[in-house]
């Protein structure tokens, strides 16, 4: 949802305008429905909501409670092929040749290859992909942490280096990547599983006790991104924005 809240901002004429709805949306209307699956889940021992929607709810409740999962994902399914579109449209090659809509569909192209050819090996396995995807959100929240407090960037920032490509942004790093955050990334991913292992959720070490797997992985990823970004680009970023640069 990090990235959905983000991909929402840009679809409103402000900022403003969609933060209510997404926190109404997320922190109480999602709460309740998670709440109830949870509980679904738990009396009836069925993960699936096709399978304990019905024996809850019963035939007719089912149906509607499907109907209503359906339509929610139709909403989130649209913003995240927006977000996905606009990030390979960010690549200027891609960009200059190929219209919105033909990026567009190369981007949904593989979702619609997963549903038409193998959607079951893909949803049996589903949880494994969360899992990997859910051990990036400690680390990212470290690397934010580190960037916005400690490096006090977040004072410094300069919005028209977010839109100019090459080297004449502030943000351009080592050829448009930064090996500091990358890093950090992995490290902190590293520390995750081995701390806790992300498929089975059972721990690897004594520490998941007492600290879980997630304050490790932040601490570490903040460290090792504030030391990175220190030695290797703080100089340069310093340059560029007194040489108008930004």
């Amino acid at each position: 949802w990090w990235t959905y809240m983000g991909g929402i901002v840009r679809m409103v004429s402000t900022g403003r305008k969609a933060i209510l709805p997404s926190m109404i949306g997320l922190g109480v209307a999602w709460v309740i429905v998670g709440l109830v699956s949870l509980y679904s889940a738990l009396v009836t021992g069925e993960a699936d909501p096709t399978v304990w929607a019905p024996q809850v709810a019963g035939p007719v409740g089912g149906i509607f409670v499907l109907l209503f999962i359906a339509v929610a994902n139709i909403g989130s399914t649209l913003v995240g092929a927006y977000i996905a579109t606009l990030g390979i449209s960010q690549i200027s090659k891609v960009r200059k040749k190929l219209p919105w809509r033909a990026i567009a569909a190369l981007t949904m192209l593989p979702m619609a290859l997963v549903l038409i050819l193998f959607p079951e090996p893909f949803y049996d396995r589903v949880g494994i992909f969360m899992a990997f995807i859910g051990i990036m959100v400690a680390p990212l929240i470290g690397i934010q942490i580190a960037d916005w407090f400690y490096l006090k960037r977040l004072k410094n920032l300069k919005i028209s280096s977010l839109y100019q490509e090459g080297s004449r942004s502030v943000y351009w790093y080592w050829h448009g990547f930064n090996p500091a955050g990358i890093l950090a990334l992995v490290v902190g991913s590293m520390t995750y599983m081995a701390i806790l292992d992300p498929v089975l959720f059972t721990p690897r070490s004594w520490l998941f006790g007492y600290l879980t797997a997630s304050l490790p992985c932040v601490l570490v990823s903040a460290f090792v991104y504030a030391v990175l970004s220190r030695a290797m680009f703080e100089r340069d970023i310093r340059k560029k924005s007194v040489g108008g640069g930004g």
